[in-house]
């Protein structure tokens, strides 16, 4: 019969060797000291009659042989419906911009050791300050937080220019129209140097 010490020790040699396996697997990855510069569009389907662009430049800089930060700006147009005129529905256009922070950590560097590999799987987590310039009487006019979290792919083409796509699952804030969650597709160019 084994022993609560006896288990804590053979959970912590366990832990130890996967520990430095995977940092001597890890000092010939591809991501530590790379620069990624990404722009980026996404078209979305609001509620309603109402569409959404957004174009995003980001970028992006290997701090560890799986992680990456960076930090982006973008902005998007679109139509809303103004319910604040004696229960009519008027169509006004405004604006969205908004900047922030997001991590990247990269999922096939645990197991790919080439420093030219043309594939590669992340997960991205990114949280956003957005001005909305939409008339004052709506609620998605001003500032808000929002937080997206989500899968990517990208793509070397040439040596150092790629593509990439992805999904991103987002709380949205409370005072939007699209309450709740939202998934957003995102898709556009990358340059690493």
């Amino acid at each position: 019969m084994k022993t609560k010490k006896m288990k804590i020790k053979q959970y912590l040699v366990v832990f130890l060797s996967l520990f430095f396996a995977g940092n001597s697997l890890a000092q010939s990855t591809y991501i530590k000291n790379r620069k990624d510069i990404k722009l980026s569009s996404n078209y979305y389907v609001k509620a309603g009659p109402t569409f959404n662009w957004e174009i995003k430049t980001e970028l992006n800089y290997g701090i560890h042989e799986y992680i990456e930060i960076g930090s982006y700006l973008g902005a998007s147009s679109t139509w809303g419906i103004d319910l604040s005129k004696y229960y009519t529905e008027q169509m006004y256009f405004y604006n969205i911009y908004y900047t922030g922070l997001n991590t990247n950590f990269h999922l096939l560097s645990f197991l790919i050791k080439n420093k030219d590999f043309r594939f590669d799987l992340y997960l991205t987590n990114r949280f956003s300050v957005i001005y909305s310039d939409a008339p004052k009487t709506q609620e998605t006019s001003g500032f808000f937080v929002q937080h997206r979290a989500g899968l990517g792919f990208s793509m070397k083409v040439y040596k150092k220019l790629g593509v990439f796509f992805e999904y991103e699952y987002s709380t949205n804030p409370p005072q939007t129209f699209e309450k709740g969650y939202s998934g957003y597709d995102r898709w556009g160019l990358s340059y690493k140097f």
